[in-house]
C-alpha cells in the first residue's frame, strides 16, 4: 500500500501541481484585480551572499489551490521566505474549470502573469514561442541556476524542448507527473501527494504521525479530531478532514492502487484494468465509509465543491457496481 508524505499545517487535505510558463513584459500597469505582466525590477536587483535581494522583488503567479479571499502574505511560511529573500507576490486563484481558457486569453492579450501554471499543449507552445508571446529562459540558465536545470533534466523533456527551437531556447519549466517509482534518472518524487494536518491537535489526541500516512490513518486522525475536539471549538464544530472532491480519490483509492482508473502492464507482461482489481475495490470501500460519515453528519468530512462531490459519490457508486458485476462474472 502506498502512503502520503505528511507535513504540518491546519487541515487534512491532499495537493498536486502541473507546468510553469514565463510571461513577457508588456509595459502595462496592472491593478490588484488583474494579473501583473512583468516582475518589478527583478533583473536589476542584486542578490548578496546571504541570498536576500537588496531591492524587493515583486511578481504575480497563478494556482488552482488558492481561495478567492485568501491573503497569502500574512502566514508564517511567507514571512519566513520573505525574511530570507525579500519579495512580494500577487497570487491569482484559478479553478479547474476555467484555467485553460484563462491562460490562453492572458497569453494572447499580453496580460499573462509573471508565473503561470499551464497544462502543456504542443500546438499552443509552438505558437506562443514563435509569436514572441512568452519569453525563453535565460540562455545561461543551466549554469546560472543549476538546481533548476537539474530538476528540468529529470523530467526527461529538457533536451526535447531545446530541439523544438532553432536556437535551442526553452520557454517553460516542465513538471511531469510520473506514476512510476523513483529511479536513478528521476530521483524526484514527481507525483507526491501531501497531507497537511494540525500537529498540535494530533499530539493532544495522542496520535503520532510519521513521515508517511495511509488511508486508514487519515480516517483515524480525522475521527479523533471530531470526537475529542482538541481545538476546543465546541461540539459539532470541528472538521476532521477537509478536501477538494477529486483529492479524495488520491487519499483513499490511489493509495491502494496507483492504476485504479487505467490499464497497465503487470510484472507478468499482461495488461489489466486497474479498476477491477481487489486493491482498488478496497480503497473504494474506505472512501465509501468516509462519504457515509458525511451523509450522516458526523463531522468527519468537509468537501469544497458540492457539484464535484456529487460526481465523486455517483462515480464511486458506479465503480463499485462495475466491480461487483466483475466479481460475479469471475465466480460464475
Amino acid at each position: 500500500m502506498k502512503s502520503f508524505k505528511a507535513t504540518t499545517a491546519s487541515f487534512a487535505a491532499v495537493l498536486a501541481l502541473v507546468t510553469v510558463a514565463s510571461g513577457c513584459s508588456t509595459g502595462k500597469n496592472s491593478d490588484p484585480s488583474t494579473p501583473s505582466s512583468a516582475s518589478t525590477d527583478a533583473g536589476s536587483s542584486q542578490q548578496p551572499d546571504n541570498g536576500r535581494f537588496e531591492k524587493q522583488v515583486k511578481f504575480s503567479a497563478t494556482s488552482v489551490d488558492l481561495s478567492d479571499d485568501g491573503n497569502y502574505m500574512n502566514d508564517a511560511i511567507y514571512q519566513t521566505l520573505n525574511d530570507k529573500f525579500n519579495f512580494t507576490y500577487d497570487l491569482i486563484p484559478l479553478s479547474w474549470d476555467n484555467w485553460v481558457e484563462r491562460d490562453r486569453i492572458w497569453v494572447n492579450s499580453g496580460d499573462m502573469p509573471d508565473m503561470m501554471f499551464w497544462n502543456f499543449d504542443f500546438k499552443d507552445y509552438m505558437n506562443f514561442s514563435k509569436q514572441g508571446l512568452i519569453k525563453p529562459l535565460p540562455a545561461d540558465y543551466e549554469t546560472r541556476y543549476p538546481n533548476l536545470a537539474s530538476a528540468m533534466s529529470k523530467t526527461g523533456l529538457a533536451d526535447y524542448l531545446k530541439s523544438l527551437d532553432p536556437e535551442g531556447r526553452v520557454y517553460m519549466v516542465p513538471n511531469v507527473i510520473y506514476n512510476t517509482p523513483v529511479t536513478e534518472t528521476t530521483d524526484l518524487v514527481l507525483d507526491a501527494k501531501v497531507l497537511y494536518y494540525r500537529k498540535d491537535w494530533a499530539q493532544k489526541v495522542g496520535i503520532k504521525v510519521g513521515d508517511t500516512i495511509n488511508a486508514e490513518q487519515i480516517s483515524e486522525l480525522g475521527r479523533a479530531f471530531v470526537a475529542q475536539d482538541p481545538g476546543g471549538n465546541g461540539a459539532g464544530r470541528t472538521v476532521g478532514i477537509s478536501s477538494q472532491p477529486y483529492q479524495l480519490y488520491s487519499a483513499f483509492v490511489q493509495t491502494h492502487n496507483s492504476f485504479y482508473n487505467q490499464f497497465y502492464k503487470k510484472e507478468d507482461g499482461k495488461y489489466v484494468w486497474g479498476g477491477n482489481e481487489d486493491s482498488t475495490f478496497e480503497g473504494g470501500q474506505k472512501l465509501r465509509l468516509v462519504l457515509r460519515a458525511r451523509i450522516h453528519r458526523q463531522g468527519l468530512l468537509h468537501v469544497q465543491g458540492q457539484r464535484a462531490l456529487r460526481q465523486v459519490r455517483y462515480g464511486h457508486q458506479r465503480h463499485v457496481h462495475r466491480r461487483r458485476i466483475g466479481g460475479e462474472r469471475q465466480r460464475a
